[in-house]
C-alpha cells in the first residue's frame, strides 16, 4: 500500500519497474483511493520470482465527469 495525501480516488497512478530484479517479468494494477493507492504485483515469468524490486510513479491528476 502506497501512502499519499496528494492522491485522490479519481486519480490514476503509473508504476514502472525502475531497477533491481528482472526487468519484464511483472505486472502491476493499480487502484487508487484517498489518501493511498494499492499497488498489485504479479509475477509472469516462468521461473518461481522472489526479488526485492524498485517502483517508481507518477500521479495524474485526474477527474470523473
Amino acid at each position: 500500500k502506497l501512502t499519499n495525501t496528494f492522491i485522490a480516488a479519481t486519480d490514476v497512478v503509473v508504476v514502472q519497474h525502475a531497477s533491481a530484479g528482472t526487468l519484464g517479468a511483472y505486472n502491476f494494477a493499480v487502484a487508487p483511493a484517498a489518501g493511498s493507492a494499492v499497488i498489485s504485483v504479479r509475477n509472469v515469468h516462468t521461473a518461481s520470482l522472489s526479488e526485492a524490486i524498485v517502483l517508481r510513479f507518477i500521479v495524474l491528476k485526474a477527474v470523473v465527469t
